[in-house]
Parts: structure tokens; sequence; C-alpha cells
């Protein structure tokens, strides 16, 4: 599954693009080549990184700070190479490197990826993740959002998913996403880690 590409594509062409249409400024191998990954090593990193990411965009959102990572991700025209926007991105959204080391070290437990590549691979994340949730204002974001997202990353393979209990609260059906990510059902800590982002 190209979660990386798909994701590419939603960022910087839009929902309307078609599948074959190529992924603009960004190109999968390049990045996976940037940080000395295997292009399939490269999408289960982004897959492990996402969920926290876009819990972050919806503490944003209710917070009512979207609109500055909007801004952030309108400055810029290539979200993968900008990393001083990526990492202003995830101040507004995580308000801690606290936050950051967290995500980056649960996606390093999920994907046998080091924490150090995964945490240098947060910005380029929170960048592309940033011009999907830009491209989504103005039309209830990040509900149709998370569906958006699970749907283009996950493909048909999001149905055979076994359901996992969702944590009511500001997050709403975000933790279904999360759960639905992650494949093995190991009960991972991502609900803790989005705990530190709604409790900043």
């Amino acid at each position: 599954m190209d979660i990386l590409g798909q994701l590419l594509r939603g960022a910087l062409q839009g929902e309307s693009a078609e599948p074959s249409a190529p992924a603009g400024q960004a190109d999968i191998g390049a990045i996976a080549s940037q940080f000395g990954l295997s292009p399939e090593q490269a999408n289960a990193a982004v897959g492990a990184l996402l969920p926290a990411v876009l819990g972050g965009f919806k503490k944003a959102e209710q917070g009512g700070a979207l609109g500055q990572v909007a801004e952030i991700a309108g400055n810029t025209t290539a979200p993968a190479a900008d990393v001083d926007a990526g990492n202003a991105i995830l101040g507004q959204i995580f308000g801690s490197k606290d936050v950051s080391r967290s995500v980056a070290a649960h996606a390093s437990q999920q994907t046998g990826i080091s924490d150090t590549i995964l945490k240098a691979m947060l910005p380029m994340v929170a960048g592309l993740a940033a011009q999907m949730v830009t491209k989504k204002m103005g039309g209830g974001i990040l509900g149709g959002l998370a569906g958006s997202v699970l749907a283009s990353v996950m493909g048909g393979s999001a149905a055979s998913a076994a359901p996992m209990p969702q944590t009511a609260g500001p997050l709403g059906g975000l933790g279904g996403l999360a759960s639905m990510l992650d494949a093995d059902h190991d009960g991972n800590p991502l609900d803790d880690i989005l705990g530190m982002v709604r409790g900043r």
C-alpha cells in the first residue's frame, strides 16, 4: 500500500487527482532515500506517524489555532522539503517537543525504524497533512479529512480491519482512524500520546 504516495497526491493535487498522476515535487523514492529507508519503510513510517498528527490538527481546530497552521502551510510550496515550516506546524499542533518525541518513539515501536529518523520525518508528514487540512477548510475539516485519509491510505483493507473500542472525547472518530491504522491491534499507547496533545 503506497501510503506516502496517496498522501502526497492528496496534499499536492487534491482529491480529484487521478491515481496515475505524478505526486508533484515530492517523490516517494527521493524521500525514502533521504532518510535511508526503502519505499515500503517510508510508507510504514507515515502510516505510524499520521494518526497522531491528525489528532494534533483536531486539537488545533478546537482551540482556534488551525488558521495559523493553514497560514504556515500556505507559505510553502514544498511541504516535504520545508523543515522549518513543518516544525512550526508541529509547534502549533503538539505544543511541545516532548509530544513529538513520544510520537516518534511510539512509531518506532510499531515499525522498527529508528525514532531519530521518525522524529526527522515528522516535519515532512506535518507539512503534507497541513496542506490536506488547508484544502478541507470550510467543509467540516477533520470529520471529512479523517474519513478521506483513511479511505485513501487504507483502501479496501480498512473494511476488513477488526473494530476496536473508541475512547469518547474531543478527538471523536479519530480514535477509529488510529485503530484501523494499527493493523496488528496491539493495544498501542496512541491514546496516551493524543492525551498529551489534548492536555497541553
